[in-house]
């Protein structure tokens, strides 16, 4: 009798825990083709030392077909430990071949309850209306989608917007209420 080769089964198991981190990602890393030497080799690096998010990480919709870029914050490889200050600091950079106006379009679909505010370094949607709105302050202050150019090395690998979700994270639980004793 024959004994049957369980290598092929053992290795298959091996790898389902990856593949099920690898299809929960929110979005998959942008090639590097076409950006030049050192700005490649800066996001390798970047990659290497961070996890991507899951879709439950991040309350904001991810554009059709944009790639990640950068990651803030978040977790660190190896073993995809999660830092405090996500919901504070944290962001996740995308880039897409389709035009800036276009994106914003479809985030403005998406983000109805958002304001918008828009400037010469691109559109940016708050949930908040914000009186005399400046970019400088606000921009880092509150939770926002930001829509804008790319930088020179990936608008000459072909992209043509960059997507910024800022402070993705989603509202911490509120804490439950503490009993009050009775008199």
């Amino acid at each position: 009798m024959r004994r049957r080769a369980t290598w092929p089964l053992f290795a298959a198991l091996l790898c389902l825990p990856v593949l099920a981190t690898q299809a929960r990602a929110l979005a998959e890393w942008a090639p590097l083709d076409g950006l030049d030497e050192v700005t490649a080799k800066r996001h390798a690096d970047h990659r290497r030392s961070r996890c991507l998010p899951a879709p439950e990480e991040v309350v904001y919709p991810v554009y059709p077909g944009a790639r990640i870029i950068e990651l803030d914050w978040g977790r660190v490889a190896p073993g995809c430990l999660t830092r405090d200050g996500w919901s504070d600091l944290g962001g996740v950079v995308l880039v897409t071949r389709d035009d800036a106006s276009r994106v914003a379009a479809w985030y403005a679909d998406r983000l109805d309850e958002h304001a918008q505010y828009t400037d010469a370094r691109g559109r940016l949607f708050i949930r908040a209306r914000i009186d005399a709105f400046l970019w400088e302050r606000d921009y880092h202050k509150y939770p926002n989608v930001a829509v804008r150019p790319p930088p020179p090395p990936w608008a000459a690998a072909g992209y043509r917007a960059v997507i910024e979700l800022n402070r993705p994270a989603p509202a911490p639980a509120p804490a439950p209420a503490k009993e009050t004793a009775s008199p």
